[in-house]
């Protein structure tokens, strides 16, 4: 009976000392602080578990326990402790090994990704179709109006700037991100005109942050796959829905559109899902596309 209660009282104990740890500290940030702590606080725990039930079995088997001395009951408590941490250690170093392993996969998997996007942005922006349609736009606008173009080159300038300066960032503030949008939709509406409307209802005060470069895919891929003429203008809308950002567009899909890798959103998902709790999300509502990312507290 005492062996049942015993080894229940330790197994409860150490999965709930373990299970708090384990919500607290990262195996990959952590490994030393986070193993130590394991230790102790499972040898502690299974040191003191010992010596209490060691007492309290001579004190109801020997008359209350009178006559039994502190050092008696720690040195009664030191074989079924050093068993227990024993037993402790190998399970902590078992948990330690796989965990890291798996916290090491993820980081990897996680730098693909980033990469990933990286390059896709990069490759919608410097891609031939880009080029040459930037190169056409400022071609006519230098016979046109020359005071355009010296401000569309100034724009262009700007695009390329933030992609190469935000590439080994993990994240990027609000109003960073914005004012690169703002750029960027410079170029496109000197290329659609009218045609094309873009409104961002964004606070550019909110001090949080976003994975940088994600507006511009989402956008991009509305530009891609819509329509965009007088008789289907497209419009799309950025507004802040507490701590989402919304990126919305009516459906009007091309006729015809070369075939994309299709990688720009999943991995804006991809990236989310390991930097924060909530998900990016995208669906088709009445007609609608909209995509939700979400705004991070998180230190760039």
């Amino acid at each position: 009976m005492l062996c049942m209660l015993y080894t229940y009282i330790l197994g409860y104990g150490c999965t709930f000392i373990i299970t708090k740890i384990e919500k607290r500290y990262s195996w990959l940030e952590e490994p030393k602080k986070k193993l130590l702590l394991h230790f102790f606080s499972l040898a502690g725990f299974s040191f003191i578990v010992s010596a209490l039930l060691f007492y309290g079995f001579a004190y109801i088997m020997f008359n209350g326990g009178k006559g039994l001395t502190l050092m008696e009951v720690l040195n009664q408590a030191k074989l079924p402790a050093f068993i227990s941490v024993s037993i402790a250690a190998f399970f902590t170093g078992v948990d330690f090994l796989k965990n890291w392993k798996t916290e090491t996969i993820r980081a990897e998997r996680l730098e693909k990704e980033k990469i990933a996007t990286q390059y896709e942005s990069l490759r919608n922006q410097v891609n031939p179709h880009f080029l040459f349609n930037s190169l056409n736009a400022l071609s006519e606008l230098v016979y046109e109006n020359q005071e355009l173009a010296v401000e569309y080159i100034r724009q262009l300038s700007q695009v390329y700037r933030y992609v190469l300066d935000s590439r080994n960032r993990e994240v990027v503030s609000l109003y960073e991100e914005i004012d690169f949008m703002e750029s960027f939709i410079f170029l496109q509406k000197i290329r659609f005109g009218n045609n094309l409307k873009v409104t961002i209802d964004v606070d550019k005060s909110d001090s949080r942050y976003i994975l940088p470069l994600s507006l511009q895919i989402l956008i991009e891929n509305a530009i891609k796959h819509n329509e965009i003429s007088e008789e289907n203008p497209l419009h799309i809308v950025v507004n802040q829905d507490d701590n989402y950002l919304s990126i919305c567009n009516k459906m009007k899909k091309k006729r015809s559109m070369d075939k994309g890798t299709g990688i720009g959103l999943e991995n804006i998902k991809m990236r989310y899902k390991y930097l924060a709790e909530r998900p990016a999300t995208s669906q088709e509502i009445d007609g609608n596309f909209i995509v939700k990312i979400p705004i991070l507290e998180g230190q760039p």
